[in-house]
């Protein structure tokens, strides 16, 4: 396993070439990075389970980023991600591709990747998906793609409605975290109990992974 830091166009992104015949392409949140416990722990997932890993480094400011409409928002992420998507897919051809995001890094596979026919087989992971988007939630409750999704029911995102608005797709998978919030930490701060969900979203994550490399 070799990690290998690139760019292109100005934007960095880390390689993580695990000799796989599987890719995962992975997009943080505004300030939710892949040193963060979600992101870190299912890169180890990942990577246990044989995939190349691609970390894209992009950088915005929050505030005038969501004074955007959600077009825009993608727009702008596309416009960093897509340079990306073609090098290393270009550079490698696998057998399939996993993208999974975290809050902002949700947008694009929503609104852009499971829309786009080239990537009808992908698998998408959705970590903390930013659901007061009507858009959203229709995007996923109609989604034909494997998804898994988690959420916590603090998060100001949740909506009880709108979770069970997208668990009628049989395609999806949801759970939610009774107490936990945007970050999937239980609140109040309870560390045990943070640890005790990091431990079960990973896992069931990586039980997504390993059925969804089954069914191919």
């Amino acid at each position: 396993m070799k990690a290998e830091k690139r760019t292109i166009n100005q934007i960095s992104y880390t390689f993580i070439n695990n000799g796989g015949a599987a890719v995962r392409f992975m997009f943080s949140g505004a300030g939710y990075t892949y040193e963060k416990p979600l992101l870190y722990y299912s890169t180890m997932a990942m990577l246990e389970n044989g995939y190349d890993v691609v970390h894209i480094h992009y950088s915005y400011e929050y505030g005038p980023l969501f004074k955007r409409s959600l077009s825009e928002i993608n727009d702008t992420l596309c416009s960093d991600i897509h340079p990306v998507l073609t090098e290393v897919l270009e550079e490698k051809q696998y057998d399939s591709i996993i993208f999974l995001g975290k809050s902002l890094g949700t947008i694009p596979i929503i609104h852009e990747f499971i829309r786009n026919n080239r990537y009808e087989n992908a698998k998408m992971v959705l970590l903390t998906p930013l659901l007061r988007y009507d858009q959203i939630t229709e995007t996923l409750r109609d989604c034909r793609h494997q998804a898994f999704i988690a959420i916590g029911e603090n998060d100001h995102h949740f909506s009880e409605s709108k979770v069970a608005d997208i668990e009628t797709n049989p395609m999806v998978t949801v759970i939610t975290i009774p107490k936990s919030d945007h970050s999937l930490e239980i609140v109040p701060c309870n560390t045990r109990q943070s640890l005790s969900v990091m431990e079960h979203v990973i896992e069931t994550l990586a039980n997504f992974i390993r059925n969804s490399s089954e069914a191919r």
